[in-house]
């Protein structure tokens, strides 16, 4: 297994956040449905691009022939911590979803698992996963692989740090904790690295998203 880890600059991520939820809590006054996004939508959309590009993180490995099979479909599985203990349901088909349709259907997911309703089908056939361990307070993890999938992601807390701007001055920033592990069998560290710089540049400029979506 290897394993890496970096930091995001989010304030970016969390003005655009802030401005999404604001509409769509217009919206709901408006007589729409209620609905508030987390910053995991935007993780599972900016994900999914990065998979795009290197699409060797998105597949699978026979454990006995050591047969790699590619995927097509981006069906990211998302750790959750319930009473009952630690779930992974799967938000299907992320690379055809909208941010507001991946937070719609996590919020189903969420309260499914919060009241143990999941379904065996709500498991089944992910090719991904992501831990959200920021949201009990961890700051950073490294996650091991869920085989046969190949790669794993944790997301750390957000943290308010010192940092020093273009012209040397001392500003707060906002920083976001990922660690990744791969299956060195499949994926070489430099592909890890380089999935996960293009992945945080779309966090880092979440506008970039729109380009691609």
């Amino acid at each position: 297994t290897f394993s890496c880890g970096d930091t995001c600059d989010v304030d970016a991520l969390m003005q655009l956040r802030k401005r999404c939820n604001e509409h769509l809590q217009s919206q709901a006054k408006a007589g729409g449905r209620p609905l508030s996004m987390s910053y995991l939508p935007f993780i599972l959309k900016a994900t999914s691009l990065a998979l795009e590009q290197y699409p060797i993180i998105n597949s699978t490995l026979n454990a006995e022939t050591l047969e790699v099979t590619y995927k097509s479909r981006h069906n990211i599985g998302v750790a959750m911590d319930t009473a009952q203990g630690l779930v992974v349901p799967g938000v299907m088909d992320v690379q055809r979803k909208s941010i507001r349709q991946i937070a719609e259907e996590l919020a189903v997911l969420q309260e499914l698992a919060s009241t143990n309703k999941l379904l065996p089908e709500h498991f089944q056939n992910t090719t991904f996963t992501l831990s959200n361990i920021g949201t009990i307070g961890a700051t950073w993890a490294i996650p091991v692989v869920f085989a046969p999938q190949v790669a794993i992601g944790a997301i750390g807390k957000i943290e308010k740090m010192v940092a020093f701007d273009d012209s040397g001055n001392v500003v707060p920033k906002h920083v976001m904790h990922f660690g990744w592990s791969a299956d060195h069998r499949v994926v070489d560290g430099a592909t890890m690295v380089r999935f996960s710089n293009l992945l945080l540049s779309y966090l880092r400029n979440p506008e970039l998203m729109l380009v691609e979506i």
